[in-house]
């Protein structure tokens, strides 16, 4: 362990002492920054081939059986309304004008529709103060995720962000791939599984369309599938997030993050990729106790400001844990199943269904 790197990991043992894997996953990261906090590597997917809708399922061509697989519907939960023009968690939101429902309240109304199936949550520490009492109300489990020291880099080595207002300005969420941490020092999937749950499902808490639907788990089962990863025609609006790609013939989550400033050509096939990720993944949960988190996602280096100081965030996405899974199937669903709301025009858009 470098000299710089200790003030960091100190301070994460001292906050979570208990969480081992999420430390070893941070250290990983670590590893691969210079002093300065700059990535040792640029970050280059090269080579790659998009994924093309003959590549993919439909979704009319799965099948439904009377008898699906119990199933654990999990919603990422870590996000803030800041980008809505709203204060507090994002779920917190008014989605239904009409009754006054919440995002949360219309996942907790759906979900009370949804047999052999279980609904968690997945709160970060921004959201899980402002949504307990109402997950309490309803008897809905929750999962925490981790959080990370941020790296001041206005200092050479960078060293912990211990500024700011309050004591949460030095931390942040370390991105949802960190769920693959939080399974395993939890312990979560025994208990799943001993309760006889056999799938799981995550998908984004602002996106109301992506329900369960046994359609996928059965098919899962049906065909021995590790995972069962949802895209969707790209369109113009489709800015934040990436797609699928063939990379040394493997599925591989590509986002622009990961592509190298001179690499032009990949920058060009990615402009052009006709599949778009919904971030809603279906995983078999005994596969998933299989799997060793470090070295399971790809490093992302978040640059940002807390109170006027450059500070970086070292985060990770849950899909690009996909190049390392075997057995993984790819479902082309339609807009009905992704409508994500990331800005007010969204939310907008929102009301109006529902009005």
């Amino acid at each position: 362990m470098s000299v710089w790197q200790h003030s960091f990991l100190t301070q994460l043992h001292a906050d979570s002492p208990s969480r081992n894997t999420s430390h070893a996953v941070f250290q990983s990261f670590l590893n691969q920054l210079k002093p300065d906090g700059r990535p040792i590597h640029s970050p280059t997917i090269d080579s790659v081939s998009p994924l093309l809708p003959t590549d993919t399922l439909a979704l009319s061509s799965l099948k439904d059986t009377h008898a699906p697989p119990k199933t654990i519907v999990l919603k990422l939960n870590g996000g803030l309304a800041t980008t809505l023009g709203c204060q507090g968690p994002k779920c917190l939101v008014i989605a239904d004008t009409q009754r006054q429902r919440s995002f949360l309240d219309i996942i907790i109304d759906q979900q009370a529709h949804c047999p052999h199936t279980q609904l968690w949550l997945l709160n970060s520490f921004y959201t899980h103060p402002g949504c307990s009492d109402l997950l309490n109300q309803h008897k809905i489990p929750v999962l925490i995720q981790n959080r990370w020291p941020c790296l001041n880099t206005t200092t050479h080595p960078v060293t912990p962000y211990n500024s700011g207002t309050t004591e949460s300005d030095h931390w942040a969420p370390p991105g949802h791939g960190d769920i693959f941490s939080v399974f395993q020092d939890t312990g979560i999937l025994d208990q799943w599984l001993a309760n006889g749950y056999e799938y799981l499902f995550i998908s984004n808490s602002d996106n109301l369309a992506a329900t369960w639907d046994p359609r996928f788990v059965c098919h899962m089962r049906q065909h021995q599938l590790n995972a069962l990863v949802e895209v969707t025609s790209k369109t113009p609006n489709d800015k934040k997030g990436g797609g699928f790609v063939r990379h040394k013939g493997r599925i591989t989550l590509l986002e622009r993050g990961n592509i190298d400033p001179c690499d032009t050509a990949t920058h060009a096939i990615f402009d052009t990729l006709p599949m778009f990720n919904t971030n809603s993944l279906w995983l078999s949960i005994a596969y998933l106790k299989t799997l060793d988190p470090i070295g399971l996602t790809q490093l992302i280096v978040n640059p940002k400001k807390r109170n006027e100081t450059p500070i970086i965030q070292l985060e990770s996405a849950m899909g690009s844990a996909i190049k390392a899974l075997t057995r993984v199937g790819i479902a082309h669903v339609s807009r009905d199943r992704f409508q994500p709301v990331k800005d007010a025009h969204d939310l907008d858009r929102l009301h109006a269904y529902f009005s």
